[in-house]
C-alpha cells in the first residue's frame, strides 16, 4: 500500500519538475522566435545563447538580452587575450604595432560593454544596442589588423545576435 502514494507523488513531482524546465526554456525559445523574421534564425540564437547555463532558465526576455551582452563581453575577452598572445609573437615591431591597435579598438568597445548592460538592466535597448552595432563595424576595423581567429567569429556571432536582440526589444 505504500507503493500506490509513492509512484503518485513520485509522478506529481516529476510534472512539477518538468513544468520548470518547459518555463524556463520558453523566455529562450520566445526571444529567440521573436528574432526570426531578422536575419538571425532561432537555430543560430539558441546556440549562442545555450553556452551560457543561465539562458535555460531565465525568467523572461528581459533576462535573456542582459545574457546576450554578457556572452559578448565573455567572448570579447577569450578575443582579447588572443590578441596579446600575438602581439608577444609578433615578429617585427610593425606587426606587434598593428595587433595592439586592434587591442586598443576593442578595448574601446569593451568599456562600453559595461554601460551597456547597465542599459539593458534600466530596459534602455536602443542604446545598448547601438553600442553592439558598433561594436560589429569595429571588429570589421580589427579583424584588417590582427587575427581574431575562432575567439574573434564568436565574439562576431555574438555581437549579431545581441545587435538583433537589443533592436528587436527596442520596437
Amino acid at each position: 500500500m505504500m507503493t500506490g502514494p509513492s509512484v503518485f507523488l513520485s509522478l506529481l513531482l516529476l510534472v512539477f519538475v518538468s513544468s520548470f524546465d518547459s518555463v524556463a526554456s520558453s523566455a529562450m525559445d520566445d526571444a529567440c522566435m521573436y528574432l526570426g523574421d531578422s536575419y538571425i534564425t532561432p537555430e543560430f540564437c539558441k546556440g549562442i545563447l545555450s553556452t551560457d547555463p543561465r539562458s535555460k532558465t531565465a525568467p523572461d526576455v528581459h533576462t535573456i538580452c542582459a545574457i546576450s551582452v554578457d556572452i559578448v563581453v565573455a567572448r570579447g575577452a577569450a578575443m582579447a587575450a588572443q590578441f596579446k598572445d600575438q602581439a608577444a609573437a609578433a615578429g617585427d615591431a610593425f606587426a606587434k604595432r598593428k595587433v595592439e591597435v586592434a587591442q586598443e579598438i576593442f578595448d574601446d568597445d569593451a568599456a562600453s560593454f559595461k554601460w551597456a548592460s547597465g542599459s539593458v538592466a534600466a530596459k534602455y535597448y536602443r542604446s545598448a544596442g547601438k553600442i553592439m552595432n558598433v561594436a560589429r563595424d569595429s571588429y570589421l576595423a580589427l579583424e584588417s589588423l590582427a587575427k581574431p581567429g575562432k575567439a574573434g567569429a564568436e565574439y562576431f556571432d555574438a555581437l549579431m545576435l545581441a545587435d538583433a536582440m537589443l533592436g528587436h526589444q527596442s520596437q
